[in-house]
């Protein structure tokens, strides 16, 4: 006798509320089982439509990265961040660029007794050969000399960030300046 044999001549044997507890039962399992597949298959949908969105969104992207003038773009735009950055393969040497063209901006605003120099470790989270080169600038000042030391900043072809500013001194007699500040800095591969 097989498993299926012994439980139908058991259902036979049982009384009938017996009988309709394990339909009740076996109605339940089957319910169970069918939300189960509902529900597995509902989610296999969603995936599927996430997925076909994905690929849809990568086929676009590898389509406009195809494209001539999205080269172009990103082409400028490295360029552009190129320009704007310190760029050798030395890191002192980049410092002291760093150092003079932050001194010579400042210098040629009319800032007077000038001083720059690069903050300790200041070839900071250098990651793929990208990273910034911090700087300290103390000199004595107006306010009209201060501004044109912004406009020169503002204008100048290195992307000068300014970190703080501390002003000391009074009104009516000599006033200081000392200026945080980062620039962008290129480890480049010596060829």
């Amino acid at each position: 006798m097989n498993a299926l044999q012994t439980l139908a001549r058991r259902f036979k044997d049982a009384s009938p509320r017996e009988r309709a507890g394990l339909a009740f039962v076996a109605a339940l399992i089957a319910m169970a089982l069918a939300s189960s597949t509902f529900d597995w298959a509902m989610r296999a949908r969603v995936a599927a439509g996430e997925a076909a969105s994905s690929r849809a969104q990568i086929v676009a992207v590898q389509a406009h990265i195809g494209l001539v003038g999205f080269q172009e773009e990103v082409a400028l735009a490295a360029g552009k961040v190129w320009r704007s950055s310190i760029v050798d393969a030395s890191e002192p040497l980049a410092r002291v660029q760093a150092t003079t063209a932050l001194e010579s901006l400042a210098v040629g605003a009319g800032l007077s007794n000038v001083s720059v120099e690069a903050n300790a470790g200041s070839a900071e989270a250098i990651s793929g050969g990208v990273g910034i080169i911090g700087l300290t600038l103390r000199a004595d000042f107006n306010w009209a000399q201060y501004l044109a030391f912004l406009r020169a900043l503002e204008t100048a072809d290195l992307s000068f960030v300014v970190n703080s500013v501390e002003v000391s001194g009074d009104l009516g007699g000599g006033q200081s300046l000392s200026v945080n500040a980062h620039v962008p800095f290129i480890h480049e591969a010596p060829l």
